[in-house]
Formats: C-alpha cells, structure tokens, sequence
C-alpha cells in the first residue's frame, strides 16, 4: 500500500507546484510600483511610485476657493458702500467752529438784562423748545427748535412759536445789538416747487423769524444776517423722529455789544 501512495503523493506535489508557478506568473503587484512595461525588466525612470494624477482635481479645487473668496470680498464691499450711501438718519458733519461754550445761569443772569429777558420771555411762553444760554463772548443765543415752530417741510411759523416771539421783539427793540438769525432742518431730503433742497428751507424759516421780530418790534432790518445751514449742523443725530424735530430749527443770536460785528 505505502508504495502505491508514493507515485500519487509526488504526482500531487508536483500538480501543486504547477498551480503556485501559474499564480505567481498572473499576480500583478499593487498600483503605485507597477512598471511601465511588463516586457523587460524595470529602466530607470519606470517606477511609477506615488501616483500625480491628483493634481489636476486639486488645482481645479484651489481655483474654485480663490473664486469664491473674490466673489465674498466684493460683496461685502459693495454692501458696506451701498449701506454708507443710503443711510438715511448718518449724522450730518458738524461745523469746524463750535459755539462758545454757556456760563452758569446764575452769572449770566446777573451780567446780562438781555438774557434774563429773553429766559422770562421763555417762560412766559411755556414753551418746551426754546433755550437760551449765554456765551463766554457775552453773546446771547436763542434756539427755537421741534414740532411747534416747524412742521416737516415747512418755513411758516406756528401760533405757539409766535407767542415766544412777540415779547422776544420787545427786548430786542431795546437794544441796538447786530443780530444773527441761523435756519436749520433735519436730514430728511425735500424737493419742491418751493423749496428744491434743505438750502432753501433752512433760509426761508430764518427769514420767517427775522420777518416777524422785524414787523413786530419795528426793528432795523440793517441789524439783521440771515443765514441758512441746511442739514448740516444738526442739535442731535438724526436717528428718530424726535431728534429730527428738535433738528428743524432757528437760533437768533445776540451780539455782546452795538457796536460789535455780527455773531
């Protein structure tokens, strides 16, 4: 029996090793080391090593993300430019000389008649839109501003806004001091057969209120500068309808003495 199982143990063997020979000669080794050609052994340059053909698909993404942050950065520009140019309550800039700044009520009081007639004149009137104060230059400043003296868009004065002015007339047709009357608005646009910009509109309610303390204190128009400032010089920023009314307004300013330019 041993001897007949030799020849069968050998002839299987040697089927084996037929079978090992034939897979070694179909198995490819792994993409990455496969040379360019299986026809010869390996030349210098056939070694593909590690593969480049991510290249392109990376480039592509990189163009894709520089595209896309040139697009973000443009429109956020835009978008900041577009805000800044249409925002309609931006405080207006401020004029480069500022007002001299008010003594305490008490001094004023004492070292001026004109300023302690014109707060009398004030509370009288009871009115909450007018100030006055007095500068250090001893001129004394007048400001009549919100919804009782100026509607939106309009120059003509309103009955409570006369109130105050007639008796002001009075006091000022007791001095001979140059007088400076200064129009404001808020920083709404308007564009009228009458008034084509804010330009007009703030002159035309500093001319209303030199018009009025002129026919009513029979006062010399010579002694008056009339001036309009637009939106331009604004109390308060522009940034509700409150501070808009107390923006449409008119302050008269006093001069220190009669023989004193015009403040």
């Amino acid at each position: 029996m041993e001897g007949d199982d030799g020849p069968a143990e050998a002839r299987l063997e040697a089927e084996a090793e037929a079978e090992l020979e034939a897979a070694e000669e179909t198995w490819l080794p792994p993409l990455g080391v496969l040379p360019r050609s299986l026809e010869g052994p390996p030349q210098v340059g056939d070694e593909v090593g590690v593969t480049s053909e991510w290249a392109v698909p990376w480039s592509d993404l990189m163009m894709v993300m520089f595209i896309l942050f040139v697009v973000l950065f443009s429109y956020h520009a835009a978008e900041r430019e577009i805000a800044s140019a249409f925002a309609p309550d931006a405080p207006a800039e401020r004029s480069a000389a500022p007002a001299a700044p008010p003594l305490p009520y008490a001094e004023a009081a004492a070292a001026e008649p004109i300023f302690r007639q014109s707060v009398e004149a004030a509370r009288r009137a009871g009115l909450e839109g007018v100030e006055v104060v007095l500068a250090e230059d001893r001129s004394v400043r007048v400001s009549l501003r919100g919804a009782v003296f100026f509607e939106l868009g309009e120059a003509e004065l309103g009955p409570e806004a006369r109130a105050f002015l007639d008796p002001l007339a009075a006091v000022l047709a007791g001095t001979g001091r140059p007088l400076r009357v200064v129009g404001h608005t808020d920083s709404f646009p308007i564009h009228s057969d009458r008034f084509p910009t804010n330009w007009e509109l703030s002159a035309a309610r500093a001319a209303a209120v030199a018009r009025f303390l002129i026919r009513r204190g029979s006062l010399d128009p010579a002694r008056f500068h009339i001036v309009g400032r637009s939106m331009y010089e604004p109390a308060v920023p522009n940034t509700s309808p409150r501070n808009k009314a107390l923006n449409r307004r008119v302050e008269l300013v006093i001069a220190a003495a009669e023989g004193a330019e015009r403040p």
